[in-house]
């Protein structure tokens, strides 16, 4: 099983800027359909061509959400999701960017449509972990990322799942390394109280 390690997270600020300024598309023909195809409810993804691995993530990911979206009792559905879970930067920045500019000229619709898509990423995240508990390692893990994103409710979303699960919760805590156990307790969630501690902006 490939693990997910915060430590895989060093790009450098030059690298971050790079990616996060760069469109995955070059035209808006591939964004027209995926917002199209998030928008129709149907769970036929279209066939689209990815120039790079940025794109080919960012087209999984949309899919993998949108198909969990429209069958959210699927366990095959739920897996598929909590698999593309970002395992690198660039994948990172992909995962925080579904709202931002896609591709030159982009319409505002389009943004819209897959920027609250993104914006339900962690409220999907938790559902489907809750049918794929040996999952909730790599959720917890992933927490650890996902509070660089000054906008995230991820850490928020933990605690209906932390009063749900407790002890599967609290399980999946003691698998962490020490030093993200440490930074999990620390600046992300209060286990005893099931508490998010990192908050998004607006929630502050």
């Amino acid at each position: 099983m490939n693990v997910f390690r915060p430590s895989v997270f060093a790009a450098s600020a030059m690298l971050w800027a790079s990616l996060a300024s760069a469109t995955p598309f070059e035209d808006c023909k591939p964004v027209e359909m995926l917002s199209a195809y998030v928008r129709s409810g149907s769970a036929q993804i279209p066939d689209l061509v990815a120039k790079d691995d940025s794109s080919r993530y960012l087209i999984q990911l949309v899919r993998a959400a949108h198909s969990f979206e429209t069958a959210p009792k699927s366990k095959n559905r739920a897996l598929e999701l909590l698999d593309k879970l970002p395992q690198s930067e660039e994948q990172f920045v992909v995962w925080i960017s579904l709202g931002d500019l896609l591709c030159d000229g982009e319409a505002i619709a389009d943004m819209m449509t897959l920027g609250h898509l993104g914006d339900r990423l962690p409220r999907l995240v938790m559902r489907a972990v809750t049918q794929i508990p040996l999952r909730l390692p790599k959720v917890l893990r992933f927490a650890l990322v996902a509070r660089r994103d000054p906008h995230s409710d991820y850490a928020v979303q933990l605690q209906r799942l932390c009063k749900l699960r407790k002890r599967a919760f609290l399980e999946a805590r003691e698998s962490l390394t020490n030093t993200e156990r440490r930074d999990f307790d620390s600046g992300v969630f209060d286990v005893r109280s099931c508490r998010a501690k990192a908050l998004p902006e607006a929630g502050k």
